[in-house]
């Protein structure tokens, strides 16, 4: 199955609104030249539930079906504030672009019901975010397990973009009621965005000592954090499904989070870590210490985490998945129960 990609979107060092206007044009003009150069005939578009990819991504739905191809929309992002703006405004919109796809892939139930709700009648398929294969090369459960026994520090990892609503100050906050009584706990916060120098200035106001903020990290360097750290923790108030939890799951960490997004049909509570509604901090310093004192427990999920990841979240199994939606797709598609994909019946 031949595969062409096309990037749209802001680029590098654009600046200006002249120059962003030609470039949206200039998109849509090479979108249509491509699908008529290579002759398409399924359109697959990633976009997010906001403001900016509603309306250039819709577009691109209404453009790839206009030029007789099938269409695939694969929601990796979804707004909460921004769906209600739909329904409350735009859901007519919504039917007149995006209801003009052949099929949908998301990346929770919750999405998938509120698309139903918005009476749209195509196969909907549930998929997780993957890790490549090449992001594990090295690294076995056994080795890190070991490694982690035999640390005498117990390293709490907070890895994702540095805004409020990925609940970095439950984060710190939580930790802040635990390094007194456990010394070897210690917090790396890694990530960059608005809310870095704001987090760094409260936790130096409050003299929480064993934080450290790496920055932004990729490649090898996120690597190692995740071989050497022992938890992951991402107290955010909406998601999809995040790759870093898929990441730190792939390395075996326990996930204490909150059954938002993707992650309400993940994460099981003491088989993959721990989730809780709230956002109180004594919460979430509650399961870190139960996963810092109990070993047994501690190992269980790391391996549970580790097979879990190989299963479902690797890239080869993903495109698999991928390429029978598009037979799919081109077949004529599935009906409402019908579908069935690696969760069950959708």
């Amino acid at each position: 199955m031949p595969v062409h990609s096309f990037c749209v979107g802001r680029r590098p060092n654009e600046a200006g609104e002249l120059r962003k206007l030609s470039r949206f044009v200039g998109d849509f003009y090479h979108f249509t030249r491509a699908i008529r150069k290579h002759h398409i005939d399924v359109v697959h578009i990633n976009p997010s539930l906001d403001m900016k990819s509603y309306i250039r991504d819709g577009l691109l739905v209404l453009l790839a079906k206009s030029l007789g191809a099938k269409a695939v929309v694969f929601f990796h992002g979804w707004q909460k504030p921004f769906q209600e703006t739909i329904e409350s405004r735009f859901l007519w919109t919504f039917r007149w672009t995006f209801g003009r796809a052949d099929a949908f892939i998301v990346l929770s139930r919750e999405v998938m019901n509120t698309l139903r709700r918005w009476n749209m009648t195509q196969p909907i398929y549930r998929e997780t975010t993957v890790v490549d294969d090449d992001f594990l090369d090295g690294f076995d459960w056994p080795t890190l397990q070991a490694n982690r026994d035999q640390s005498s520090v117990w390293r709490i990892l907070f890895l994702s973009r540095m805004i409020k609503g990925k609940g970095i100050y439950e984060t710190v906050q939580a930790f802040a009621k635990l390094h007194a009584a456990y010394p070897a706990m210690e917090l790396i916060v890694a990530g960059d965005g608005p809310e870095l120098e704001a987090v760094k200035a409260y936790v130096a106001s409050e003299n929480i000592p064993r934080v450290s903020f790496p920055g932004y990290i990729k490649g090898n360097d996120k690597r190692e954090l995740l071989a050497r750290s022992h938890v992951y923790i991402l107290p955010s108030y909406t998601e999809g499904m995040p790759v870093s939890v898929v990441e730190a799951m792939a390395f075996g960490l326990p996930i204490v989070t909150r059954p938002v997004g993707g992650l309400a049909d993940v994460i099981q509570s003491e088989i993959h870590g721990f989730m809780t509604d709230s956002l109180d901090p004594a919460e979430f310093a509650g399961f870190l210490e139960r996963l810092y004192q109990d070993k047994g427990l501690y190992a269980t999920i790391s391996r549970n985490n580790w097979d879990y990841a190989r299963k479902h979240c690797l890239a080869p199994g993903a495109a698999a998945r991928l390429e029978t939606v598009y037979r799919n797709v081109m077949n004529g598609g599935l009906c409402g129960d019908q579908i069935e994909n690696k969760y069950g019946k959708g």
